[in-house]
């Protein structure tokens, strides 16, 4: 499945190239691309797309449990930014409950500003640091 892991002790053989794998090829993170419309938390539908096939393949791997982050850059205030991403978190976390996943598997938490990825002053730092990030525990 292209993620490092010798097939041999590879314990997960199905994970996605762009999850972050443990030593036993099993999922630990990933980052979901989810876009929003600039004016309000509704979701594109490429971004749709994505949750789809998370969705799918957490129905598919029962065992785990899935926080997830919602973060944004720095060019509002932490107040406003930190009620912006919980928002944008349940959004993501109620279309996964919408295709099946259950919601005693589901966490979602609003970081606000905090841990940037890229430089807050230019537009594609900015740009980077509105993501979902989606922890998985087994």
């Amino acid at each position: 499945d292209n993620d490092g892991v010798a097939d041999s002790i590879d314990k997960c053989p199905y994970t996605t190239e762009d999850s972050t794998v443990d030593k036993t090829g099993c999922p630990k993170g990933r980052i979901l691309n989810i876009e929003f419309n600039a004016d309000d938390n509704a979701m594109t539908e490429k971004s749709l797309e994505e949750i789809n096939v998370f969705a799918e393949f957490l129905q598919e791997n029962i065992g785990y449990q899935v926080i997830i982050f919602s973060f944004t850059d720095d060019s509002k205030d932490e107040k406003i930014s930190k009620k912006v991403t919980q928002s944008r978190a349940k959004t993501v976390m109620n279309a996964m409950i919408d295709l099946g996943v259950k919601l005693t598997r589901l966490t979602a938490i609003g970081m606000g500003s905090k841990n940037p990825v890229a430089d807050n002053e230019t537009p594609e730092g900015r740009e980077k640091n509105n993501r979902i990030e989606v922890e998985i525990l087994q």
